[in-house]
């Protein structure tokens, strides 16, 4: 787990068939704040997609056997009740061991920050490109080519 995060950091961003997979349903009344940021968000989706128009919006929920309360309360589920019904997905679980292997101080790859780019943001990017670039590796070399 990432230092300074709560063990449920992964938790939000499960997409909407993790979370209609899981096991048990969110709790009843997340409160009100949760409920509100939630049907702001559904509100949100059903305005900027155009899912408003022609039935769209509820003929897709249908599509997935849920209702618009149904679904607002996937996303008003608190974080750490929606963790408890999950496991810890690959996505997150690549993060963590990527977060891990970091030094402290964090470092700039070989090379310095590349021409227009941001040392922030290298520093943050870098070690999931290392990563990434470790896991091609691995993947082809028993194909017989090297990176």
């Amino acid at each position: 787990m990432p230092v300074g995060m709560p063990a449920h950091w992964w938790a939000p961003g499960l997409h909407l068939a993790e979370r209609l997979a899981l096991p048990g349903t969110p709790a009843a009344d997340p409160g009100q704040e949760p409920a509100d940021r939630a049907r702001r968000r559904v509100e949100r989706w059903r305005t900027a997609y155009r899912l408003d128009r022609d039935g769209r919006f509820e003929r897709r929920l249908a599509e997935l056997g849920i209702e618009e309360a149904d679904l607002t309360a996937l996303l008003a589920e608190p974080a750490q009740e929606l963790a408890g019904r999950a496991s810890l997905p690959g996505w997150a679980a690549r993060a963590e061991e990527v977060l891990a292997a970091m030094p402290p101080q964090g470092e700039l790859p070989e090379g310095g920050v590349p021409p227009g780019g941001h040392a922030g943001l290298t520093l943050v990017v870098a070690p999931f490109a290392r990563h990434a670039v470790d896991e091609l590796a691995a993947a082809v070399r028993p194909k017989g080519w090297t990176p």
